[in-house]
């Protein structure tokens, strides 16, 4: 069974949406210095947008991210490691970039100018922010493949 399969079944995609809205929240919280309010306003503007904003758009995005690392996981059941987690970590900047892929189209397309306006902003640093929450992202994966 495929990555895709296996996380967006109806049972699941409720709960699996929930557990990435509290890591993003926790996330955004973490995060100090000019860096952290930059991105802590950002949050903040595209919630007040739209309170629902977040659960929404990971909503509609969850099938392309789960697409983007469909691959990666078909790679790893064809190894012997017992964690998808470490082997996501194992390949890092690999799996930053085809995430960050899907959001750079999205906002390639997107129409709302302040959250494409604020996602520009921050995309330079959007790299380094993947990178650090990707081990949590892949241990809620991974709590949904077993």
């Amino acid at each position: 069974m495929n990555l895709v399969d296996l996380l967006l079944a109806a049972e699941k995609k409720a709960s699996l949406v929930q557990d990435f809205v509290k890591l993003i929240d926790a996330e955004v919280e973490a995060k100090k210095g000019l860096g952290g309010m930059a991105i802590k306003t950002v949050y903040k503007l595209a919630n007040s947008v739209n309170a629902n904003l977040v659960p929404e758009a990971l909503n509609n995005l969850l099938p392309e991210f789960i697409q983007a690392l469909n691959p990666f996981y078909e790679k790893f059941k064809q190894t012997q490691e017992q964690s998808f987690t470490a082997f996501i970590q194992n390949k890092a900047n690999e799996v930053t970039n085809a995430l960050l892929s899907v959001t750079d189209q999205r906002a390639a397309r997107t129409h709302h100018k302040t959250l494409k306006a604020g996602y520009e902003k921050l995309r330079s640093t959007a790299e380094t922010q993947v990178n650090t929450a990707l081990p949590k992202v892949a241990g809620i994966i991974e709590k949904y493949i077993k």
